[in-house]
């Protein structure tokens, strides 16, 4: 990540504030601040005149979409945790949130306001389009792996290593095994059937 001193983060809630410990992590010395909606517009003008560099720290795929369009001139940043590894030659693009532990290997492209939470591994030749999320301690397979706009996996969720698409604002449920493509717009899921077997002493 380019050096960062000042910081505006859109929002200041759970994910605005992992951003900020991340931040401040590798910048101690760094400023800080929250914009919240009510004072958005006077606040990102300012800040934007006082050289502040942007992030939209909004876990909502849809809003983090919405404030990017609105905000198009501003000079986004990644925030990328010190104890994550990125391959040398994978692509990533602006506005991005790395966290802890994360593994990317080689070849995987990284498109724009995309976030990727803590210990979560994304295998080569994956391909994260915009405003795409991945929750904690998610697994990607390898070569083929797309996850098209907007789309969302929830923690725990796993990837198989073949060329699957999870399709524009599909939402993947926590826990999930994803085997085949998702549809566009669409809740993926799997539940596990229990069957409770009694213990005798």
């Amino acid at each position: 990540m380019n050096e960062v001193i000042k910081l505006a983060i859109f929002g200041n809630a759970g994910h605005a504030i992992d951003i900020k410990s991340v931040f401040l992590q590798k910048y101690p010395k760094g400023k800080v601040v929250f914009i919240e909606k009510e004072d958005e517009k006077y606040n990102v003008r300012k800040y934007s005149e006082y050289g502040y560099r942007f992030i939209i720290g909004i876990g909502d795929n849809k809003i983090r979409e919405r404030v990017a369009s609105i905000y198009k001139d501003l000079n986004w940043c990644n925030v990328i945790h010190c104890d994550s590894f990125l391959n040398n030659n994978c692509k990533i693009g602006t506005g991005c949130f790395i966290g802890y532990g994360v593994f990317i290997s080689h070849n995987v492209n990284i498109h724009n306001h995309v976030i990727i939470n803590a210990n979560s591994s994304v295998g080569h030749g994956a391909n994260l389009f915009d405003y795409s999320q991945i929750c904690t301690n998610v697994s990607i397979g390898g070569e083929g792996v797309i996850l098209k706009t907007g789309s969302f996996l929830g923690s725990g969720v796993s990837v198989i290593n073949k060329p699957i698409s999870v399709g524009e604002w599909a939402k993947v449920s926590f826990g999930s095994v994803i085997t085949k493509n998702v549809k566009p717009k669409s809740l993926y899921f799997q539940y596990i059937k229990e069957k409770i077997i009694p213990i005798n002493d």
